[in-house]
């Protein structure tokens, strides 16, 4: 505890310090101030004092507003203790300062989905699927915020242009696919199953059968379990 008081009080008088470097012409300063803050940064991260290591890096940024990374650093250190709220803000400095990568809007996505605002978190995952319109995860995961966003509803029927295209993508390299993969496939199918089944203008027997079938071959046991309803009786 000592220890961590010394580094805040240290750091502290830091960041007063580098006020005045930053009217100084010797680059040389500025850049020792910029590698001294950047050490306090990541000691302060080790000791879980999130607050004052945000300060040293954003006084970091202040020193050298080219540093747009110091928000990517900010931001993975508040996701990594899943500090969502503040991740997602730190996302979004950056994103006024520089063109968003689908980096940047995946672990947008990806906050927002902890923090179970599926609105927001399909919104995010809209911008991966235009950015990277063959990254097949970016479909499945945005099928399954559509399957959360669908928890209201009577019919379940938002999450189908999703899961058809992550099958678009990943079926013809199926038999390469990892278990992961495979997994999301039968989830997928299974979707299909419902949706098909579903009474009202959906509803399409043969094609229900028809993803029945492919749950069965590739997950047997989950057939009976789920699409049957329970294990058979005869």
């Amino acid at each position: 505890m000592l220890a961590k008081k010394m580094v805040s009080w240290f750091t502290l008088v830091l960041l007063i310090q580098t006020g005045f470097a930053q009217t100084l012409e010797n680059s040389s300063t500025v850049q020792r101030a910029i590698e001294q803050l950047s050490q306090q940064a990541q000691e302060a991260a080790k000791s879980r004092d999130h607050k004052l290591a945000m300060l040293c890096y954003k006084k970091v940024f202040d020193l050298d507003p080219s540093r747009t990374d110091i928000f990517d650093t900010i931001a993975k250190m508040y996701y990594d203790a899943k500090s969502y709220t503040q991740a997602f803000e730190a996302y979004l400095e950056k994103i006024q300062m520089v063109k968003p990568s689908e980096r940047d809007y995946f672990y947008m996505g990806n906050c927002q989905m902890q923090l179970k605002n599926f609105p927001m978190a399909d919104s995010m995952y809209a911008k991966v699927n235009e950015l990277n319109p063959t990254y097949a995860i970016g479909w499945y995961t945005r099928a399954r915020i559509n399957v959360a966003l669908d928890m209201d509803n009577e019919r379940k029927t938002r999450a189908k242009p999703f899961y058809q295209k992550y099958l678009e993508l990943v079926e013809p390299t199926f038999d390469k696919t990892d278990v992961a993969t495979k997994r999301n496939v039968v989830t997928a199918y299974a979707y299909l199953v419902e949706y098909y089944f579903a009474s009202g203008e959906s509803q399409n027997l043969a094609k229900a059968v028809e993803y029945g079938k492919k749950v069965e071959m590739l997950a047997p046991d989950y057939y009976k379990l789920v699409v049957c309803g329970g294990p058979r009786k005869d």
